[in-house]
């Protein structure tokens, strides 16, 4: 009898250790998501405000008269430049270390007496 109450606390336990942890990796992953939608839009503007920097250089160049593309070049230079100044590459790197770690217990007496926290 004794047997079978302790079985049933140990399920309990990992019943509610396995919410526990589901709820912490689900919670990171939304979290993880997060940062990547964030980066993905930040990378969109950004390549938005290249492309169109790109176009204005390139249509100064076949329209423009060598004069007139002269006097254009600090223009093109500056809007060059505050794309330059504004673009974060860091903002891009990936996380490397995990939210979430898992680590072995070599005791069952560890195993026992952390279940459920």
């Amino acid at each position: 009898e004794e047997i079978h109450v302790m079985i049933k606390q140990i399920i309990d336990r990992l019943h509610q250790s396995e919410r526990k942890l589901t709820e912490d990796v689900d919670l990171a992953v939304r979290h993880k998501l997060s940062m990547l939608s964030q980066q993905k839009q930040k990378a969109k503007t950004t390549l938005g405000q290249l492309t169109d920097c790109y176009d204005f250089v390139e249509q100064g160049l076949k329209v423009g008269t060598p004069q007139q593309v002269l006097s254009a070049q600090p223009q093109m230079i500056d809007r060059t430049n505050s794309i330059i100044k504004s673009f974060k590459p860091e903002s891009f790197q990936p996380v490397e270390q995990a939210d979430i770690k898992l680590v072995k217990s070599k005791k069952i007496e560890d195993v026992h007496k952390s279940i459920g926290e």
